[in-house]
């Protein structure tokens, strides 16, 4: 598996939360003896976590787990759906910028104003270019 070191460390636990290993609380020093990473990875991780809803975070306390070994099993981090819904939302954004330039330049001749650029638009202010 490949990602950044905190992701890596979030499929341990997740992993260890599916066997049954980690249940209940869990520290970031535990998290750091199961997966011998930093506290910065550590805290990472457990921050992924969190995000998901499968830990509970409480200031001063171990992190809780929120999910059964079955629930856990059923959760995923990868984070490229995230990347494949943030492309479809792109192009859908583009599209619709391209229907709303459709239906600009519909009401634009609905409203008989002249379309174009400022070439066109000075050209019909003067009376389109004729003396």
């Amino acid at each position: 598996m490949s990602g950044p070191k905190y992701q890596l460390v979030a499929d341990v636990i997740l992993s260890k939360i599916t066997s049954g290993e980690v249940t209940g609380e869990i520290t970031l020093g535990r998290i750091r003896e199961l997966t011998g990473t930093t506290d910065s990875t550590s805290r990472k991780a457990a921050k992924e976590l969190v995000g998901a809803g499968i830990l509970e975070s409480h200031p001063g306390a171990p992190y809780t787990v929120q999910v059964t070994a079955a629930g856990a099993a059923a959760v995923r981090l990868d984070s490229r759906p995230l990347k494949d819904q943030v492309a479809e939302l792109r192009q859908e954004l583009d599209e619709l910028r391209e229907r709303i330039g459709r239906m600009d330049a519909m009401l634009a001749t609905v409203a008989g104003k002249p379309r174009g650029g400022n070439r066109d638009k000075a050209e019909a202010a003067t009376g389109g270019g004729q003396r």
